[in-house]
């Protein structure tokens, strides 16, 4: 068994043996704030070009600054 199925099953024998609801109710919101805080994004291979070229050009300092930028626009 994988150690993160082993943590589950534990964890989950832990939770049936409990009796006290004040900690079941904690348990419950801590985990549901968890799981909704653990939404991956997935980069599509062209937004995953873009930050790699955007890296490169960083790393060769082509870019401008904040204040050079609105200078142009002006």
């Amino acid at each position: 068994m994988r150690t993160i199925a082993i943590k589950r099953k534990k964890l989950i024998d832990e939770i049936k043996r409990s009796q006290n609801e004040e900690l079941l109710d904690e348990l419950y919101l801590f985990i549901q704030r968890e799981n909704q805080l653990e939404e991956v994004y997935q980069l599509s291979d062209e937004q995953k070009n873009a930050i790699s070229i955007a890296r490169k050009q960083i790393a060769d300092g082509k870019f401008y600054k904040l204040s050079e930028k609105t200078d142009k626009i002006k």
